[in-house]
């Protein structure tokens, strides 16, 4: 679902509206969004995610950036709620595109987990 929720962000939402078409992925506003998503004082995944559209108008964050910041806001919050089910995650496989993985792995590393990326080679194997 995060995918899911990211997509409708960034499409059909308020937040569509501060996103230009720069088509590059932004290592600085997906970490950005990351801290955010961690940080020990947060306020809601709506509040995080709403935060974007204040710091596009008081010009802390390219527009061209929304999309890298909100998918480090989600992730973030994902991961962490995910954690939280788990006593020792111990390492865990990531399985997925290249820029996904490498971004579930910054988040995760973030918490001190280990990852193994197997990527997207996993599902011609299986087939």
């Amino acid at each position: 679902m995060s995918g899911e929720l990211f997509a409708l962000l960034v499409r059909h939402s308020i937040l569509a509206l501060a996103e230009s078409s720069g088509g590059r992925d932004n290592d600085g506003a997906f970490t950005y969004g990351l801290s955010t998503g961690t940080r020990t004082d947060r306020r809601g995944l709506a509040v995080e995610l709403f935060g974007a559209r204040a710091l596009v108008l008081e010009g802390l964050l390219d527009p061209s950036s929304v999309p890298d910041y909100l998918s480090g806001v989600i992730i973030a919050d994902e991961v962490e709620h995910q954690l939280n089910r788990l006593r020792e995650p111990g390492r865990i496989v990531l399985c997925g595109t290249t820029d996904l993985c490498r971004r579930y792995d910054m988040a995760l590393r973030a918490y001190g987990v280990q990852t193994q990326i197997i990527g997207e080679e996993a599902t011609a194997r299986g087939l």
